[in-house]
């Protein structure tokens, strides 16, 4: 409905002007008498139109259009004059009127044609401003994008350059406009470029292309680019279009992302736990070997075919449904690691925890299940620690009256017995003020566990102690809270220590100004009271710049101003709901962004807070790479080649890997969180060892981290003379130690020093992997909604049809993939008629849409104008408007024709390799770096007497197949002379130890970056030899 203004000093003709244009229900009019009334009645309404008389007494219609126009813009104007006025219809629509209308005549036309009007001009004024909005978006569009948008003429002068294409050139926007400027090509890029360009043409004006810059400071760029020729009338090019992104993460992001897959999936197959990757309607999509081996199954019949709730005893599967699905609700929770039964094919039970999270950007999970059937059984054993621990274990029922403590309470209470409280209300019982159980509960509630929790209670005579409380609430089963539970430890000492230490308060005063932390004293107000030396290098400005001048807002990062602002507040409010850690960002004098770690706190007694900031840029990064290296140590731990384990405090074993339990001969599932490395001891060494043990968790400086010490195996009783290597875990009370045999010490020190090098390469590899793949995601996901502003130069090919499925819209890059030019002459045709090679799979394809809501990567075959067929992936998905009617079908389709050719190409190449493996005569070897055997032909299987290319598979060639393993060294040693050799004599052993003379012609092979990865050859069988 329109609102209007009706301005006429004639009642009679307000009121009969109001009930004819209300009478249609498209307006709403208000009636005014004079224009000076309306002027003022202006200043606080608005309205889509103004009607006026002309002759009106005060002020006539005239001067109120001027005054209008003024004030309120181009708000639509109908100026209604009597006849024989043609020249205020001049003035009037000289002065901006949109239309004028002469009184008189039959009532009824003449407020039907004064209808009409308003309507006609209230569209124009909407057409004008949505006009206007279209343009301010289209510049703000342009002028913010990411992408490079530039014209330029034929001769290479440019009229056109948005603001990244200036930033990413280090040019201002004057000194490229009207001028000819040039990115320094790559040479070798620069022939591809000129026939790039050559090769627009009236009827292909649009081509894409990469390619590489050099930057200013040497370093090389790739580069995308869409050109686009615009041609006169006559055909002749008279100026490019381009719009260009960098792509150089991208580029090294594929290369990076192929190696990371492959190492991921030699982790997934390789790692000790039984690991599944589970989808969201709980079917198993992959299976390691170990689940296999858990399950019963093999991996081939459990992918894709069985679902994790089969392998689920059914009194823990609704919990474990749950679970499932609260792990994929936008606000559910369901915890990472939890017990349950596990059912093998069998019909076995075993105990397992399972250790579940969501694999970041899908719906689909990673599931890690770890037998822990022998533990549970074991659970006695842990009934020693229970007994003999230091701190006090406690359990206290819902209601808080204790239910369960370790015997150590009793000692600490100065109880003859633990019993002697059991049943009472610990706040009466154990607290010197029971209001203060209250407030730990409360904390409790808040944050789901207290750690560290300083609280004050009495022993049986009355002696008020301090402890630390570290506490949660637990539950049963079912998930019913039962209680509180968790450990107390006795700091009245440390407390006596801390009263002295405040005396010191003085001392620190004087700190202030010495430490290396950039420190400030902040008012209520925000302004600087005091700063030190270290907070002036931080942030360029003097203290006389600064103290009680500046306020610490002037420094902070736009983005980081707003929260923090929220913590000064609250913190002089309610000091316990802020953060007194985190992160922001420090802008300094000279505009660089330091990423800062916070340190805050209010001055106690006063309204002050003391900040202390330390400059973490590069730590912070370091930080991320340590997280995301620490799966690949897990790996590497696990398939080092000495002996490793990882040790708690109280010398219980909690890791140990393959090497360990070889040289121990005790089963893993027997010694983690269950032995303490002392048993396998010799009794010459173990108090030497425990001596260390205890000296590295006080200072790790003073217990070596290199020695020797005699190792019992258990199963054999032998003894192993070996080196150990210790070293605490940084940030834990735990260690590692590596033992290597010491009767082949120098071998074992190789395998060590290449394992750890394995480690930090493989660790350096990994994060920058993951830095890269990270910057390039966040890159490429910035480009793509940039990018669909400017449809006309999307490469791949967005569409849309309606309910019936006819083409209603697609970008301009549909003719360029099937050949339809225009891409109009399609609009309105059934989409399966025009474009399916099969008009059928569309049916096919509308019903996979129906079941899923959407389809991703949906491999369709359309035809080109020509006929030709092509393939092509859509990502596709219903569209509807605004009451929830279904419209139609919308999406994005690429050609992948070129990657299917591709694809097959390389299929039968791979086939043909395979063949000519196959098919030698001779016997076609490769081995790894170690010697290991990774790929032979069947003749050689035939020829040493195996039965199968799979029972020679990972056999080390100088141990397995050489008669005698020391000529391996010979071997070795001519080889690396000249990187190959021919025809050279070795003797092998076959698979029932008869000898096998062979010439070996073989050679050195590399990877992809230039280094050795192993050798590989051919070895000719000497016939009717007689080998003594």
């Amino acid at each position: 409905m329109l609102s209007v203004l009706y301005v006429d000093d004639e009642d009679s003709l307000l009121e009969l002007g109001k009930v004819f244009l209300e009478e249609s229900g498209d307006f709403r009019v208000d009636l005014l008498p004079s224009a000076i009334a309306a002027l003022e009645h202006l200043k606080t309404h608005r309205y889509d139109a103004i009607i006026s008389d002309y002759q009106m007494p005060e002020m006539d219609g005239l001067e109120f259009l001027r005054h209008v126009r003024k004030e309120y813009g181009q708000v639509p104007f109908i100026l209604f004059t009597g006849r024989g006025r043609e020249e205020v219809v001049i003035l009037a629509l000289n002065d901006g009127a949109d239309f004028y209308l002469q009184k008189g005549g039959a009532p009824q036309p003449q407020f039907a044609e004064l209808a009409h009007k308003i309507r006609l001009a209230v569209q124009r004024r909407q057409s004008v401003l949505a006009l206007e909005e279209s343009e301010r978006r289209y510049r703000d569009v342009v002028e913010t994008q990411t992408e490079f948008i530039c014209r330029f003429l034929p001769d290479g002068t440019y009229v056109f350059a948005n603001e990244a294409y200036c930033r990413f050139f280090h040019q201002k926007r004057d000194e490229i406009i009207g001028h000819r400027f040039m990115p320094n090509i790559l040479p070798e890029d620069k022939p591809r470029l000129d026939t790039h360009f050559r090769s627009l043409s009236a009827s292909h004006p649009s081509r894409d292309i990469e390619h590489r810059v050099i930057m200013p400071d040497g370093s090389i760029r790739w580069q995308w680019w869409s050109d686009h020729a615009l041609f006169d009338e006559k055909g002749t090019i008279v100026e490019y279009q381009s719009v260009g992104k960098d792509i150089t993460e991208k580029k090294e992001a594929e290369q990076a992302l192929k190696i990371s897959e492959n190492l991921y999936r030699t982790v997934f197959n390789t790692t000790g736990a039984a690991t599944i990757i589970i989808e969201k309607d709980t079917t198993i999509v992959l299976a390691n070997p170990e689940f296999a081996r858990l399950s019963g199954y093999s991996s081939e019949e459990l992918e894709g075919r069985h679902s994790w709730t089969e392998f689920v005893v059914k009194e823990d599967l609704e919990r474990m449904k749950k679970y499932h699905q609260d792990r994929r609700a936008v606000d559910g929770f369901a915890p990472r690691v939890y017990e349950f039964r596990f059912i093998s094919r069998t019909g076995e039970v075993r105990h397992c925890i399972n250790y579940v999270a969501m694999i970041p950007g899908t719906s689909r999970s990673v599931a890690s299940v770890v037998n822990i059937h022998d533990r549970v059984l074991a659970e006695q054993d842990y009934r020693s620690i229970f007994e003999n621990i230091q701190d006090v274990f406690y359990r206290t029922d819902a209601e808080g009256r204790l239910i369960l403590a370790s015997p150590s309470g009793a000692k600490i209470l100065g109880y003859d017995s633990i019993e002697e409280i059991y049943g009472k209300d610990i706040a009466l019982s154990l607290y010197e003020k029971p209001e203060d159980r209250q407030k730990f509960l409360q904390e409790i509630e808040q944050k789901g566990q207290v750690s560290n929790f300083e609280v004050r209670i009495k022993r049986k005579d009355g002696t008020p102690m301090t402890i630390l409380a570290s506490s949660h609430k637990y539950y049963d089963a079912s998930g019913t809270f039962r209680g509180i539970e968790g450990i107390l430890r006795d700091i009245t000492d440390r407390k006596d220590v801390a009263e002295e230490l405040k005396a010191s308060e003085t001392l620190y005063r004087a700190i202030f100004d010495y430490t290396l932390a950039a420190t400030c004293i902040i008012g209520p107000d925000t302004t600087l009271l005091h700063v030190n030396d270290s907070w002036e290098r931080l942030t360029g400005y003097t203290r006389s710049e600064a103290e009680n001048a500046m306020s610490w807002t002037t420094f902070i990062h736009t983005e980081d101003v707003q929260r923090l602002r929220e913590y000064h507040v609250e913190r002089r409010h309610n000091p316990g709901n802020v953060p007194t850690k985190y992160e922001c960002r420090i802008r300094d004098k000279q505009g660089t962004i330091h990423y800062c770690l916070t340190y805050v706190d209010m001055i106690p007694g006063t309204r002050n807070s003391i900040a202390s900031l330390v400059d973490i840029s590069e730590r912070k990064r370091a930080e991320e790479d340590l997280k995301q290296s620490e799966s690949l140590y897990r790996a590497i731990f696990e398939n080092t080649g000495a002996a490793t384990i990882i040790i708690a405090p109280d010398t219980t074993i909690l890791l140990a890997n393959a090497g360990w339990i070889k040289l121990t001969g005790v089963p893993r599932e027997e010694q983690e969180t269950m032995l303490s490395w002392t048993r396998f001891i010799d009794k010459e060494d173990v108090e030497r060892m425990k001596h260390y043990h205890q000296l590295r968790r006080k200072d790790p400086s003073l217990a070596p981290t290199v020695y020797e010490c005699h190792v019992i195996n258990q199963a054999d009783s032998t003894i192993h003379n070996c080196v150990v290597h210790v070293d605490m875990i940084p940030g834990t009370k735990n260690s590692v130690a590596s033992l290597v045999d010491f009767t082949e010490r120098r071998k074992a020190e190789d395998d060590l020093r290449l394992a750890y090098e394995q480690l930090t390469a493989a660790e350096e590899e990994l994060r920058a992997q993951f830095d890269e793949l990270k910057y390039s995601q966040d890159k490429i996901r910035e480009s793509e909604n940039n990018f669909r502003s400017i449809l006309e130069n999307i490469q791949d090919v967005y569409y849309r049809t309606d309910a019936e499925g006819n083409l209603i819209f697609a970008s301009p890059s549909l003719a360029t993939v099937t050949g339809y030019s225009p891409v109009e002459n399609l609009y309105g045709k059934s989409i399966a008629q025009s474009l399916y090679a099969n008009p059928d799979d569309r049916k096919t394809f509308l019903s996979d849409l129906e079941k899923n809501g959407s389809v991703t990567n949906y491999e369709v075959v359309l035809k080109k104008d020509d006929g030709t067929l092509i393939t092509v992936i859509t990502s596709s998905h219903k569209y509807f408007d605004s009451n929830g009617h279904f419209l139609g079908v919308e999406g994005i389709f690429r050609d992948i024709s070129d990657r299917k050719r591709m694809e097959d190409a390389i299929r039968k190449s791979e086939q043909n390799y395979r063949s000519v493996i196959e098919n030698l005569q001779d016997a076609f070897y490769r081995t790894d770096k170690e010697g290991n055997i990774i790929l032979v032909s069947p003749s050689f299987a035939l020829e040493l007497g195996y039965d199968s290319v799979d029972e020679v598979m990972g056999k080390n060639v100088a141990r397995d197949l050489y008669l005698n393993p020391l000529d391996r060294e010979g071997f070795l040693a001519a080889l690396h002379m000249s990187g190959e050799i021919k025809d050279y004599r070795v003797v092998l052993r076959k698979k029932d130890g008869r000898p096998l003379p062979v010439l070996a012609t073989s050679h050195i092979y590399f990877d992809e970056k230039n280094t050795p990865a192993g050798i590989e050859g051919l070895l000719h069988i000497i016939r009717d030899t007689d080998i003594q």
